[in-house]
């Protein structure tokens, strides 16, 4: 058999207190999560710019950058750049998330 719960205990302005808070923390919280989300897509898009316009910047180097001191630079992207399969120098291990 249950007992009834002891309504003396509880403190009713505290609990009212932490639900007008939490009401206003979840508006804050949802534009917030937008904004990352925002953030995450403008990350994405610009990645994919970079990705796509790196090997037409290699190749450019590659053909008139001979003698004009970007062969060291073109050296190392060669190996970015190079046809085939690569290896990865080091393993390549999953990031941990991010704790905040």
């Amino acid at each position: 058999m249950r007992s009834s719960p002891n309504w003396r205990h509880l403190d009713l302005p505290a609990y009212r207190g932490d639900l007008a808070t939490m009401d206003a923390l979840r508006p804050r919280l949802a534009r917030l999560s937008k904004l990352s989300q925002r953030g995450d897509d403008t990350q994405m898009a610009l990645g994919s710019d970079l990705m796509s316009t790196a090997p037409e910047g290699y190749a450019v180097l590659k053909v008139t950058g001979k003698g004009q001191g970007v062969d060291d630079l073109r050296k190392m992207l060669a190996t970015r750049f190079a046809r085939g399969p690569r290896t990865p120098s080091t393993p390549v291990t999953p990031a941990e998330p991010a704790v905040a």
